[in-house]
């Protein structure tokens, strides 16, 4: 097939209007794709071939015409990047989408041609503007122009100007509507019928527009034609200086271009370039912040490209956390948690010294100074707390070492002095595990609680921090936790206590005496399994039994610590048999009861395999954040669940369920979104136990009519407002 349509809205329609009427093609020269089966119907009813896959069309058709709005050109791209080819070409109609997104998003430099249209089209009268990127030809340019001109007029502009090229002619026709409709509206209200008034604007325009284009005379000989000295036009139109209207039009130009751009930041690889910050938080009475807060995980030492031995060296390397902060908040995360950061022999699990930053990242008033700056920029920071072990440096454990049964911090830890250690120290002791590197400290020796308890206030006060991450909390001393909770919260109220815990009751840990939250690995495994084994069933039966409206259920009203992959386990682009499944599984991360976290990395898709010997595959360097499709994603993810109460702290109600399909409902007052989820390479129809009525895209931001059936889109996580 020599073109396709990604998208059969339309704007769509109207091209193919012009280009079978035309005979520039006919139907079966024209393959189409979209998510409302009712539309694939209609089209193959009328000798078109249909695509339920887009890769599938893309590897049948010459030319492909993206024909969706430019907030789902995210979920668009992975799918052309199953047929895409370099010799294909791709013209895209999505205001402010930029030749680069949709060559890095596609995985190839293919030939792309940026195309805005306008509405106009749709009565074969439009005005197209058509830029052709290399490595793009003459001959492409030609084509795409030839198919635009069916249903109007088209010509190019460079590609650097096309989203200036916007309120000029994509978005001009809704102001002309918008003075037509003012001036008819005010000659209702002196006495003229309005449909009288509406269509003697509606012709004088259709005139004027035809005087600009085939008078040969400016903009400003036309006006001079129309006005006489001391006449009526001359004092509407000083009337119109005077309010300002050429600085109403200017605003709207501007107003147009810079929401293209951001429009392409939310999809664009550049970091100095970031999708736009949430800017209308839901506030919960009462909550604290940590409740509606998304976090971004950070590995100090291999985020920092630190040496994974401590050879003593002293280096600044955490300054780096600094340059990341416009990245860290474009995703929209608001705290950023930190894997050890304190002096240690390796990876910072073996603690050396509680009170001092490990000198492969700098001195304490480094780390101190870039905890100023994530919090100026409304970044909380929680830092690890690993008190149930320590490493051989630590400096009680080595005089233990040297002054044996004579030590007086012998009782620090689990200690026999009739055994052997793995060491042949000359004594046992309990390490964590069976990994005898790391030393089991006495969490209920009061001189132990008592130190760590000071080191812990002297963060407060020296780092500011807003809250701490315990290791193996599932491991922890129930007496400790208390009063640890007793400590931090009372210097800080609004204080986090976050646990590690892999298996198990949650409720054992997570409770109003000991930790506000701990990590729901139960979900983490759901995710991804259930999205690897086409079987949703799975993540399904785990938000049931921990959040259903059931009174038995386990987890109602707590927040847990939601994730899609951390600094220990497989990256989850790696974990993924399909990786049109990782913007949908992020998608149901947000949606669940929880609290989200993005590992440093994860957000534009790294992969990374956990393999024996060696973790530090998984916490590598990046020398800069990168961009993708799927940050954008991610960060229209944060954006809806920031703004609304129901995804902060609603309800949890399951609505549909099959093997690939999953709909469930948050619920908070008077405020209720459905979270849909679709594991299926095509559209579903889902129907659904619910009153007809208008529904809210939340990503798109479209109002759409729901009368009882939901289209799910293929491969996608859709949230929608009721």
């Amino acid at each position: 097939m020599k073109l396709g349509f990604i998208g059969a809205g339309n704007m769509a329609g109207a091209i193919i209007g012009g280009v079978t009427g035309s005979g520039l093609l006919s139907p079966e020269d024209i393959g189409v794709f979209d998510i409302s089966l009712e539309k694939l119907e209609n089209y193959k009813n009328r000798g078109f071939p249909v695509f339920e896959n887009i890769g599938e069309l893309v590897k049948n058709c010459g030319t492909v015409i993206i024909a969706v709005k430019p907030q789902n050109i995210a979920e668009v791209l992975p799918e052309i990047k199953t047929g895409i080819t370099p010799d294909k070409l791709i013209i895209s109609i999505a205001a402010g989408i930029t030749a680069k997104t949709i060559k890095e998003g596609a995985g190839c430099d293919c030939k792309v041609i940026l195309a805005m249209p306008n509405t106009p089209l749709l009565l074969g009268a439009g005005a197209t503007a058509l830029s052709a990127v290399q490595p793009a030809t003459q001959e492409d340019f030609e084509f795409a122009k030839e198919i635009f001109s069916t249903a109007g007029f088209a010509a190019q502009i460079p590609p650097d100007k096309m989203n200036e090229v916007i309120p000029v002619n994509g978005s001009s026709p809704a102001f002309f509507y918008y003075f037509a409709k003012i001036l008819a509206e005010k000659a209702e209200r002196s006495g003229i019928p309005f449909e009288t008034a509406y269509r003697l604007v509606s012709e004088t325009m259709a005139g004027s527009a035809k005087m600009l284009r085939e008078s040969g005379k400016t903009p400003d000989e036309l006006i001079s034609m129309v006005c006489s000295p001391g006449g009526t036009t001359l004092a509407g139109m000083k009337a119109l200086q005077d309010n300002g209207f050429e600085t109403a039009v200017q605003a709207a130009f501007d107003a147009c271009v810079k929401r293209a751009y951001e429009l392409a930041a939310l999809q664009d690889t550049k970091p100095e370039a970031p999708a736009p910050a949430p800017d209308i938080k839901a506030e919960i009475p009462g909550a604290p912040w940590y409740e509606s807060a998304t976090f971004y995980q950070i590995f100090p030492f291999g985020f920092c490209g630190a040496p994974e031995r401590n050879d003593d060296s002293l280096q600044n390397r955490i300054q780096k956390v600094s340059d990341w902060i416009p990245h860290i908040k474009s995703i929209g995360a608001d705290a950023v948690y930190f894997c050890p950061v304190f002096e240690s022999g390796s990876h910072g699990y073996d603690t050396h010294d509680y009170t001092k930053i490990d000198s492969r990242l700098g001195t304490n008033g480094d780390f101190a100074d870039v905890s100023q700056k994530l919090r100026k920029s409304g970044i909380r920071v929680v830092l690890d707390g690993v008190f149930n072990h320590v490493g051989r440096g630590f400096w009680t454990f080595k005089d233990v070492l040297q002054n044996r049964q004579n030590s007086r911090y012998h009782d620090w830890f689990h200690i026999h002095f009739t055994g052997n250690s793995a060491y042949n120290d000359g004594f046992w002791y309990e390490g964590w595990e069976g990994h005898y590197e790391l030393v089991k400290l006495n969490l209920k020796n009061p001189k132990v609680k008592e130190y760590l308890f000071s080191c812990v206030r002297g963060w407060i006060e020296e780092f500011g921090i807003d809250g701490l991450r315990l290791d193996v909390a599932y491991m922890l001393d129930g007496g400790f936790m208390r009063e640890l909770r007793a400590l931090v919260k009372g210097l800080k109220p609004d204080f986090f206590l976050l646990g590690e815990a892999i298996h198990g009751d949650y409720n054992r840990i997570v409770n109003d005496a000991m930790l506000d939250s701990c990590t729901n690995y139960e979900c983490y495994k759901g995710m991804y399994s259930s999205f690897n084994d086409r079987n949703l069933f799975e993540i399904a039966h785990s938000l049931n039994r921990q959040f259903g409206p059931e009174g038995w259920t386990l987890y109602k009203g707590k927040h847990l610590f939601n994730f899609a992959d951390n600094h220990d386990v497989s990256r989850i682009a790696s974990q993924l048999k399909d990786e049109k499944h990782t913007a949908p599984l992020y998608g149901l991360m947000f949606g669940i009861p929880g609290i989200p976290c993005v590992y440093y990395g994860s957000e534009w898709g790294e992969k990374a395999d956990k393999r024996p010997g060696s973790d530090a595959p998984l916490r590598p360097c990046f020398d800069k954040p990168r961009r993708s499709a799927l940050t954008g994603m991610i960060a229209g993810y944060s954006r809806i669940r920031r703004n609304n109460a129901a995804l902060l702290c609603g309800n949890y109600r399951q609505a549909y369920l099959t093997n690939l399909q999953f709909v469930f409902l948050r619920e908070y007052e008077n405020s209720c979104v459905l979270v849909a989820v679709n594991a299926d390479s095509s559209p579903h129809l889902a129907p659904l136990p619910l009153p007809a009525g208008k529904i809210t895209d939340l990503l798109s931001g479209e109002e759409k009519d729901f009368s009882g059936t939901l289209a799910m889109p293929p491969d996608s996580t859709r949230f929608y407002k009721l």
